[in-house]
């Protein structure tokens, strides 16, 4: 979760609710208290996520996700599988880009 000062938004990737871990991505003005879903699930853009670190460059309107849990199956167990992945959203394009 993260807030940007430019347009007064907190911004909120992924989570886990019960044991469901998920990749909404939810933005919620800070005027109005009003909250809606960026739809861009057609788009390449992080995996499902917990845990993670989110840090936010004003200057470029970007928010940068790093690292963070998953949840992987093997033989049938399910396991938390640590990321190391670093991905860029870019407020203003609503674009994500995946740091190599």
């Amino acid at each position: 979760m993260v807030y940007n000062p430019n347009d007064k938004f907190l911004y909120i990737f992924g989570g886990k609710r019960d044991k469901d871990v998920l990749d909404d991505f939810i933005v919620i003005c800070t005027t109005t208290y009003k909250a809606k879903e960026i739809s861009n699930k057609d788009i390449t853009r992080p995996k499902a996520i917990f845990f993670h670190k989110s840090v936010i460059n004003q200057k470029k309107n970007e928010i940068i996700i790093y690292s963070g849990s998953a949840i992987a199956k093997e033989k049938s167990k399910l396991y938390n599988k640590n990321q190391k992945d670093i991905w860029i959203y870019n407020v203003v394009r609503n674009t994500w880009r995946k740091v190599e």
